[in-house]
């Protein structure tokens, strides 16, 4: 067993620019669930064998560029 794990979570994000935080609590339901939406989710993306373009204002940083059909057509 991993330690703690029978226990709630609690996750804070500091936002210091903004003097702000947000709180969230999960109990070990929600986690379970969250787990095992996570593990479908990576299975599909791993099973995927078609990545479409989704051009954006991001498409300057993207690390795909040089294979992009979309970039070819743009730059």
């Amino acid at each position: 067993k991993i330690f703690g794990e029978d226990k709630d979570v609690c996750l804070i994000w500091h936002f210091l620019a903004y003097d702000n935080e947000i709180i969230i609590r999960k109990n070990k339901e929600e986690l379970e669930k969250i787990k095992d939406e996570l593990i479908k989710l990576i299975k599909e993306i791993e099973n995927t064998t078609n990545f479409p373009p989704n051009p954006s204002k991001l498409c300057n940083w993207c690390e795909y560029k040089d294979i992009c059909p979309y970039s070819k057509l743009v730059y």
